[in-house]
């Protein structure tokens, strides 16, 4: 079954239209409201099913092999207004025409209002209901920091697992089980390694899960290594 791209005017995945990778909503609060605002239809909602057609990404957010997978850690937001294209912007301008803005699911003064609402002005503007799903808020006199527990199934004694730490000067700090993670790319160079958007927090935790993978990876060869009698 060929998933149809649910972006206004786009014929991807249609017995008329051409046969394309696809990518499903994602489950990320901020960026899910996100792809729902460029799909352009009003009082819209996705099903498990709907689906978003690589056309509508730039080539640097794609993984390209057998089968096409999106790069989440390079935070693939999608374009709100073609007319006014930010330069952090993952969208090509679509090779379709879009709808007048009046039919849109967010209004311009909604979408206005989201984003004064999501800008940092200082350390102040971070909530508890800016926590990532899992993690635990926690403010300190210079600092905030949102960190996600584990248990140690034997002793019961808790550890910091995972760690966003912002100071007063909105830089950001990550770690895993204490080792320091470094920043994803698209933070140091288009953000100049300062939180400006409550937004961005959320993709912390998914940059976090892939460097710790890689870095499990990496002990796990070296013990195979240390082991390997020939």
């Amino acid at each position: 079954m060929v998933n149809k791209c649910v972006v206004t005017n786009c014929k991807t995945g249609y017995s008329t239209g051409p046969k394309k990778s696809t990518f499903h909503f994602p489950e990320e609060s901020s960026l899910r409201e996100r792809w729902i605002y460029f799909v352009n239809k009003k009082d819209w909602l996705p099903s498990k099913y709907s689906a978003i057609c690589i056309d509508h990404f730039e080539d640097k957010f794609i993984k390209y092999g057998k089968r096409c997978t999106m790069k989440w850690d390079l935070q693939p937001v999608l374009t709100i207004h073609t007319d006014k294209k930010s330069s952090s912007s993952t969208l090509r301008v679509p090779k379709l025409p879009r709808k007048e803005p009046t039919l849109r699911y967010l209004g311009k003064d909604e979408f206005s209002d989201f984003q004064n609402i999501d800008k940092i002005i200082s350390l102040n503007s971070l909530k508890e209901q800016h926590c990532p799903p899992g993690f635990t808020f926690k403010k300190l006199h210079d600092s905030v920091v949102f960190y996600k527990l584990c248990f140690d199934e034997i002793s019961g004694k808790p550890t910091v697992f995972e760690s966003i730490t912002v100071n007063k000067d909105l830089n950001v700090s990550l770690s895993y089980k204490g080792y320091h993670i470094s920043l994803p790319e698209w933070f140091r160079s288009g953000h100049n390694c300062k939180l400006t958007n409550c937004s961005m927090i959320e993709n912390f935790p998914a940059h976090i899960r892939n460097k710790a993978n890689a870095f499990n990876s990496i002990l796990t060869e070296l013990n195979e290594i240390r082991y390997y009698s020939p």
